[in-house]
């Protein structure tokens, strides 16, 4: 009583307490000790980047050693031939030095070489120059600049990963692309085909260095672009898809920076006008080069077939079964035996990169992926089949594959330290980089055993360093050499000996239809096929072997032989050119109407091709110059004129139209020299038209003796 008891004060809701004062040395300690904490906490985890980073450096830097490793050791023994499309690179490099920096037509810095009969060659040529005249033409020397630059691509899909994805291990890129089956055989060659996948890389590279830093990469993306379209035949369509997909992908970021564009524009107007020479100079080779590659283009078959093919072939292009399994589709000369084309042990990471790409599509460095992924097959889609044509399909596999193991990475961070993981990844794959290389040299040269033509046309370095051990011995001995062993043999005759060598390239037939003077200073280099059939042939006596050269499985591939004329040769040579003189007769419908046709003996196509029409189909004879053909109608039939079209070659045409039985023939000849390649003759008949009853062509190969062949294409009564 009479003491007042003050309320309590009431809480207001959303007022803060009042702290309580610590005191001031408690304070200070523990705001001193937190800002040692997360100053300490700061410099570890600016350590940990910074070795990650450096980490990360290291082994990119190893990973391009052991890539480069793993193409150096054994260049010259691995793939196990030396190819003629390796070979005329240099050889082509060094008639273009020789010829004063001009082709064989006199262009100067032509847009394409000619190989064989194609113009289907152009920077592979040209990147030989230096090397060529630094060096010479070397086995080593040839692969080893081809394989530089694929070191350059594979340092491009590193910077890839690394600077457009921004993902941990992106090194790892390098070494993924390295245990490629298909990528780890042709980046140890000088095919054109992995210059091609180089360009491709650091295009792609380039264009997301334009989508996601500055617009000003455009510029360089685009003429890694061109050198893409010039590289390699299949790259042209290649790059031509890839481009349209991303230009519509990219279409509002290409609009906002249309100014940039338009300039681009004018530069890929500039990288045409090589393209636009070289169709001015070379009418119809690009159809040309179609039909050799027997594109079902020019297949007589409905528009729809047609059309059904081309998706057919771009959809094998996708399959996994063909990248990932073996398979036989694929010339054995470009697979690994036991390997798929992409290792099969990597399809689980690239399948985890390929959704994860699909969960990002939105972002336009993604998006560019699955567009390389998808424009691979194009390289194939008009021909059909073939790993070369579209080999750039690697590169998109092992970013997808890249991408996946970083996937992984992360889910095993949470219990393994990620320098320990990414130690860990770059031991194995350098592992699995050192079994292939083991593999590729030690039991490579036996994985197939067909050696020959259909095969691995092995020989090239074997035989000519022989040859050239032979002349060395013997300089006064001529050497003629089998062709029948390799496609171009004579490229690896140039490639490999001096122009002016006593060495010639040996036309079997011709050695056994028709007697060869000083035969008895003559050595001949024949694949043991050649050897069994003069050893059956009565037309020869005293086979006498000099020397062999195994193949790599121990068995005998090449003779090195004498050979000396049987006392009956004379006779039975005489005899057999007779019985090859003895015509052959055919019937054969010429516009609805039955024809009879005597003709020479052919040893390649047949009558009905120099009827239907293609002068792209022909037919040959069979050692028989010249070529007689007679041509005997039903009933009297109305001509005008003839136009008869040939191989490349200097002839004279004899022609003898007969209007009656008993008339005497009209006669129409002519010699031509210095025609054009396949070239097309006209003869337009007096007193046109003429009721005929048989036609007479004589044609003869005057750069061959009546032991020649005669190549003739098409026939065309007017």
């Amino acid at each position: 009583p009479g003491v007042t008891v003050p309320r309590p004060p009431v809480a207001v809701r959303g007022a803060e307490p009042e702290p309580i004062p610590a005191a001031p040395f408690l304070t200070g300690w523990v705001s001193r000790r937190l800002h040692e904490l997360e100053a300490r906490l700061l410099n570890a985890l600016s350590m940990l980047r910074a070795t990650m980073g450096k980490l990360e450096l290291a082994l990119f830097a190893l990973a391009i050693g052991v890539y480069l490793i793993t193409r150096f050791i054994g260049l010259d023994r691995f793939p196990i031939y030396f190819f003629t499309d390796e070979a005329v690179q240099t050889v082509l490099a060094s008639d273009f030095v020789r010829d004063g920096f001009r082709d064989f037509n006199g262009a100067v810095f032509p847009t394409y070489f000619q190989n064989a009969s194609l113009y289907n060659l152009s920077l592979s040529v040209y990147l030989q120059l230096i090397p060529y005249l630094l060096f010479g033409k070397s086995v080593l020397v040839t692969r080893g600049t081809a394989m530089l630059v694929t070191a350059i691509g594979a340092i491009g899909l590193g910077l890839t990963l690394k600077n457009i994805f921004h993902i941990r291990h992106w090194w790892a890129g390098v070494l993924f692309l390295s245990i490629t089956p298909s990528w780890f055989l042709h980046s140890r060659t000088a095919f054109e085909t992995t210059l091609m996948v180089s360009f491709y890389i650091w295009f792609l590279y380039l264009y997301l260095l334009y989508r996601t830093r500055s617009p000003r990469y455009l510029y360089a993306s685009l003429i890694l672009g061109g050198l893409v379209f010039y590289s390699y035949s299949p790259g042209q369509l290649i790059i031509f898809a890839t481009g349209l997909f991303l230009l519509f992908s990219d279409l509002r970021y290409h609009w906002r920076n249309r100014r940039t564009g338009f300039k681009g524009l004018a530069l890929v107007a500039l990288l045409c006008v090589p393209y636009l020479r070289f169709q001015l100079t070379h009418p119809g080779e690009t159809v040309f080069h179609l039909r050799m590659l027997d594109s079902y283009l020019f297949h007589d078959i409905p528009w729809w077939e047609k059309a059904r093919t081309l998706l057919d072939n771009y959809l094998h292009g996708l399959s996994l079964a063909y990248w990932y399994w073996p398979n036989t589709e694929d010339l054995p000369r470009h697979v690994m035996k036991g390997y798929g084309n992409i290792l099969l042990a990597t399809l689980p990471l690239a399948l985890t990169g390929l959704v994860s790409s699909l969960r990002r599509l939105r972002d336009t460095e993604y998006r560019a992926v699955l567009i390389a992924l998808l424009a691979a097959p194009m390289g194939m889609a008009l021909v059909g089949v073939g790993l070369t044509r579209v080999l750039v399909f690697v590169f998109p596999a092992a970013l997808l594959t890249t991408l996946g193991i970083e996937t992984i990475g992360r889910l095993v961070s949470r219990r393994l330290p990620s320098p320990v993981f990414a130690v860990a990844l770059f031991a194995l794959l350098t592992a699995y980089n050192l079994h292939m290389l083991d593999d590729s040299l030690t039991d490579g040269p036996t994985w197939f055993t067909n050696y020959g033509l259909y095969g691995m046309q092995y020989g090239g370095k074997q035989v000519f360093g022989e040859v050239e051990a032979s002349l060395r011995q013997s300089p006064d001995t001529l050497v003629f050499v089998s062709s029948i062993w390799a496609n171009g043999a004579d490229i690896l005759e140039r490639f490999f000996l001096q122009e002016d060598d006593p060495v010639w390239m040996l036309d079997f037939d011709g050695l056994v239809y028709a007697k060869v003077e000083e035969l008895d200073r003559m050595l001949f280099v024949l694949t043991s096929e050649e050897v069994t059939k003069l050893s059956n042939d009565p037309k020869f006596d005293d086979l006498r072997v000099e020397k062999t050269i195994p193949y790599p499985d121990g068995s005998i591939g090449f003779y090195f032989v004498h050979l000396a004329y049987s006392d009956e040769a004379d006779a039975i040579l005489a005899a057999e050119r007779a019985e090859r003189r003895q015509p052959v007769r055919d019937k054969v419908s010429i516009k609805g109407e039955t024809v009879t046709i005597d003709h020479p003996a052919f040893d390649s196509g047949q009558v009905e091709n120099l009827f239907d029409g293609d002068p792209f189909t022909l037919a040959r004879s069979r050692k028989i110059n010249p070529a007689v053909l007679v041509l005997t109608f039903e009933r009297p039939r109305s001509v005008q004129g003839l136009r008869l079209t040939t191989g490349t070659m200097d002839m004279t045409v004899i022609v003898r139209v007969y209007a009656g039985e008993t008339a005497e023939p009209r006669e129409y000849s002519a010699t031509y020299h210095d025609l054009p390649e396949d070239p097309t003759i006209e003869f337009v008949f007096d007193d046109a038209p003429l009721k005929l009853t048989k036609v007479e062509i004589s044609i003869q190969n005057l750069n061959d003796g009546p032991d020649g062949n005669v190549h003739i294409r098409e026939i065309v009564l007017d």
